[in-house]
C-alpha cells in the first residue's frame, strides 16, 4: 500500500508539471521530455539503452554496524580480549584459505570499503562456504576477537548474505586452451573446455581441475572452481596465466630450466552447462611412460595429456598409498602426485596389477639442488584387457634392453658386456636373442668373450653405425643408431685427498674412482687410490647415464662444506662436492680402496663423534644387528649387544631394500658418517654389506633409479 502511494503521487506531479509545461510553449515541453529520455540539448542520445539496471543489493535491508565506531575498537583489543557485543559488517574478501570439504567451511579475510587498513579474519564461516571466493562481498554477523595477539576476527561469524564479484569478460581474450598454454604470465584469458578431472588438497578438499578443448588441456589452480564444478561439465571460465613452482624449489628448478607448471590462477566460473560431456581427447599424442620421463626439464609438457600404455600398481605405506605407472619394462616409471596420502586415487583401484591404456598428465617436477622429477598425474584410465602381440618381441627388445645399453658418445673404451637375451614377464616371452654389429670396426667393434658379447671403442676416432638386431620365434627384428668415439678432453685435475682439503666453494677438477651411492640425494662417493674419500652430489641426474660404481672419471664441481651458516659453531656438517658434472669417463672396473677404512672403532665410538668435528670422509666397518623397518615412520639402524646404536640417513627405509633379507641378522657394514641436514649428532650412510663368504653388496641406489 506503501509503494502504492508513493507511484500515485509520481503520476500526480508528473501530470502537473505536464499540464504547465504545455501551457509554457511546445518546444519547453520536448526540452522537458528529451532531458526525461537522456537526451542533450544537441539532440544526442547520452545514456546507452541496452545497459541493463544495476540490480538491487543483497544487502538491502540488513542492519550494519558502523564500522568507524567497530573497527578502531577491535584493532585495540588485547590478545584474546573480546569486543562487547554482536556485530555485523559487510567487506570486500581480499584473500582465502580455501574451502575445506572435509569440514565445509571457509576461512577468510575481508576489508570493509574506506577502512583497508583494518582487515578482519572470518573464521570458519559455514554456509555457503563453497559459494564465496576472493572478490566477493559479504555480510557476517558475531563476536569479534583479538586472537593470541595474532589477528582481529569474527569467530565462526554467520553468512547473512553474499555479493558475487563482477566479472568485465571484456577485459579478458578469448583464446584456446592451447593458446593459452602459449600465453605470457599473467595473461588474462577466456577458455572454454570440459572438465575431465578434479584435484583434491590435504582433506580432500578440491583445489583444481584439469579443463580439455579440442586443442589441448592445462590445469585450473582455483578451489572456488573446483567445489562449483563437476566432472563432464562444460565451462567457461575467465582466468590468468601462471607458471607454479614451489618457492623453497624455485632456485633449484631455474638452475634446471624448469620454468614450472603451465596453469590458469584466479579464475572464475561465468557459464557452466551443468552437463556431463566427455572430453575430446582427438588431440592427445600417444608416447611411452619412458619418453615423458625422458624429456628434458626445459620443455614445457607440464599439464598437458599423453596417451600410453602403462602397468598400473599400487604401493601401500604406513599411513598412505600411492599408485605408480610404469612402461611396460615394469621398471621405467614414477609416481602419482597426491595430497592426500593416495585417497583421492581410490578410483584407481580397479586398475591396479593389469596394463592398461592411460591418459597421462606430469602435473609438475619436483625441483631440488641436484635435479628434478616429473610427477603424473592419470587423468582416465581404460582397461583394454591388454595383451601383448608376441610378434612384437624382438622390436621390444630392441627398445628396452638393447640400444638402451649405449651412450650416444664414449671418450674411452668402456669393454662393456652386453645383454645378449631378452625376457619379459609381464608381457609373457622369453628368449628373445640380441646381436650387435658395427659398419666401422675400427671405432666400435664387438667380442665375444667366454660366451659374452663385449663392446669395445677401437683405434680410430669417428663415428660408426651400430645395428642392435633381435630374434624371437623365426620373428626379426633390427634398428640402427649412430655412436661416436671421441678424442677426450684433457684436463688438469687433483686428488681425491686434495679436493678434502680445498677451501670451501672451491671449484675443484678431481680424478676417481665412482664408488657406492649417497642416499636421499642425487650423488655418489668418490674414493682416490690412497682410500681417500668424498660424498659428490651431481649437478643433475644426466650425469648418471652411462655411470658404473667402478669407473674412472674425472669431474668437476664446488667442494662445499654442507651446513648452514648460523650454525658452524655448533656443527661441522657434511663435506662434499656439489653440482659436479662428469667431465670425462675412462670406465673401467675398478676397486675402490678400502685402505683408510676405519675397522677397530665400535658403534658408540662413531655414535659419539663430536659434530663440531669434520667425519664425513671417513669410513667405519662396523658389525651389530641390522633393523630395516617396514614402516616409513622408524629409522633403519645397526645396534650392538650393548645396546648402544646408530641410526642411518634416508628418506624412506625402502632406500636400503637391498639390506632388507638380512634385517634382524648380525651383519658387517661400511658406514661413512653423514650430516646434511645441520643436526647435533652424525647419522650414518651405508656404502656396502660384507658377507661372510667374502663378498660384498654394494649400495647401488642411484645408480638403478636414475
Amino acid at each position: 500500500m506503501r509503494h502504492q502511494r508513493k507511484i500515485l503521487s509520481a503520476l500526480l506531479a508528473l501530470l502537473i508539471v505536464s499540464t504547465t509545461l504545455f501551457a509554457s510553449g511546445c518546444d519547453t515541453v520536448t526540452s522537458f521530455f528529451d532531458t526525461l529520455l537522456g537526451k542533450d540539448p544537441a539532440g544526442t542520445t547520452t545514456a546507452e539503452p541496452n545497459v541493463p539496471p544495476t540490480p538491487p543489493s543483497v544487502f538491502d535491508g540488513i542492519a550494519f554496524s558502523d564500522p568507524a565506531v567497530v573497527l578502531p575498537a577491535a584493532y585495540e583489543l588485547g590478545a584474546d580480549e573480546v569486543l562487547k557485543g554482536t556485530h555485523t559488517l559487510k567487506g570486500k574478501i581480499i584473500a582465502s584459505d580455501g574451502y575445506n570439504a572435509e569440514y565445509n567451511d571457509i576461512s577468510v579475510t575481508i576489508v570493509v570499503d574506506g577502512y583497508e587498513d583494518y582487515p578482519i579474519y572470518c573464521f570458519q564461516i559455514k554456509k555457503d562456504a563453497d559459494k564465496i571466493q576472493v572478490g566477493d562481498y559479504i555480510a557476517v554477523q558475531g563476536t569479534i576477537k583479538n586472537y593470541k595477539g595474532t589477528k582481529v576476527e569474527f569467530e565462526r561469524p554467520t553468512l547473512l548474505a553474499y555479493e558475487k564479484a563482477k566479472v568485465d569478460a571484456d577485459a579478458y581474450t578469448k583464446m584456446t586452451i592451447d593458446e593459452a598454454r602459449k600465453a605470457e604470465k599473467g595473461a588474462k584469458v577466456q577458455v572454454t573446455g570440459v572438465v575431465a578431472q578434479i584435484t583434491y588438497a590435504s582433506g580432500m578438499a578440491p583445489n583444481g581441475i584439469y579443463l580439455v578443448d579440442n586443442t589441448n588441456s592445462i590445469y585450473v589452480y582455483n578451489n572456488e572452481v573446483a567445489t562449483s564444478v563437476a566432472v563432464g561439465n562444460t565451462i567457461t571460465i575467465v582466468a590468468e596465466k601462471d607458471w607454479w613452482i614451489l618457492e623453497k624449489e624455485a632456485e633449484s628448478a631455474a638452475k634446471h630450466g624448469y620454468q614450472g607448471c603451465n596453469q590458469l590462477t584466479k579464475a572464475r566460473v561465468i557459464e557452466n552447462d551443468k552437463k556431463v560431456s566427455e572430453p575430446d581427447y582427438s588431440w592427445v599424442k600417444e608416447s611411452t611412460v619412458k619418453q615423458i620421463l625422458d624429456t628434458p626439464f626445459t620443455t614445457d609438457i607440464t599439464t598437458t595429456i599423453y596417451k600410453v600404455t602403462a602397468f598400473v600398481k599400487k604401493q601401500e605405506a604406513t599411513g598412505f598409498s600411492n599408485f605408480y605407472f610404469d612402461d611396460l619394462d615394469g621398471i621405467t616409471g614414477s609416481y602419482t602426485y597426491t595430497q592426500c596420502n593416495g585417497n583421492d586415487l581410490d578410483w584407481l583401484e580397479p586398475f591396479n596389477g593389469k596394463i592398461c591404456t592411460v591418459y597421462l598428465s606430469v602435473i609438475n617436477a619436483k625441483s631440488i639442488a641436484t635435479g628434478c622429477n616429473w610427477r603424473f598425474k592419470p587423468i582416465k584410465v581404460i582397461d583394454e584387457n591388454f595383451t601383448f602381440d608376441i610378434a612384437n618381441a624382438p622390436t621390444f627388445a630392441i627398445d628396452y634392453f638393447g640400444i638402451t645399453q649405449f651412450e650416444n658418445k664414449y671418450t674411452a673404451d668402456p669393454a662393456k658386456e652386453l645383454v645378449s637375451s631378452a625376457s619379459s614377464t609381464l608381457l609373457g616371452f622369453e628368449g628373445v636373442t640380441l646381436s650387435y654389429s658395427s659398419d666401422k670396426t675400427d671405432v666400435i667393434y664387438f667380442e665375444e668373450v667366454d660366451g659374452k658379447t663385449v663392446m669395445h671403442c677401437g683405434t680410430t676416432y669417428g663415428k660408426a653405425n651400430v645395428t642392435v638386431s633381435a630374434t624371437h620365434n623365426g620373428k626379426t627384428a633390427s634398428k640402427t643408431i649412430v655412436i661416436e668415439y671421441a678424442k677426450p678432453q684433457q684436463f688438469d685435475s687433483i686428488t681425491v685427498a686434495d679436493a678434502i682439503a680445498a677451501a670451501d666453494d672451491e671449484t675443484v677438477i678431481v680424478k676417481g674412482i665412482v664408488g657406492p651411492s649417497v642416499v636421499n640425494k642425487n650423488g655418489f662417493y668418490l674414493f682416490g687410490d690412497d682410500g681417500s674419500m668424498i660424498a659428490v652430489l651431481v649437478k643433475d641426474a644426466t650425469q648418471f647415464a652411462g655411470l658404473e660404481i667402478g669407473h674412472q672419471v674425472v669431474l668437476q664441481g664446488k667442494r662445499e662444506q654442507y651446513v648452514d651458516a648460523d650454525k658452524k659453531d655448533s656443527r661441522h656438517g657434511q663435506t662434499a662436492i656439489v653440482e659436479a658434472e662428469i667431465l670425462v669417463n675412462y670406465y673401467g672396473k675398478h676397486e675402490y680402496s678400502t685402505a683408510k677404512f676405519i675397522t677397530d672403532a665400535t658403534i658408540k665410538q662413531v655414535y659419539d663423534l663430536p659434530a663440531l668435528e669434520d667425519h664425513s670422509t671417513e669410513v667405519y666397518v662396523l658389525t651389530g644387528t641390522l633393523y630395516i623397518p617396514s614402516s616409513d615412520w622408524e629409522t633403519v639402524s645397526l645396534t650392538d649387544a650393548n645396546g648402544n646404536i646408530i641410526k642411518f640417513y634416508h628418506g624412506s627405509p625402502r632406500q636400503y631394500s637391498f639390506l632388507a633379507e638380512y634385517s634382524g641378522q648380525e651383519v658387517t657394514l661400511e658406514v661413512a658418517p653423514c650430516n646434511w641436514n645441520n643436526k647435533e649428532y652424525w647419522r650414518g650412510c651405508i656404502l656396502a654389506i660384507r658377507l661372510p663368504d667374502g663378498t660384498k653388496i654394494v649400495n647401488q641406489l642411484n645408480f638403478t633409479t636414475n
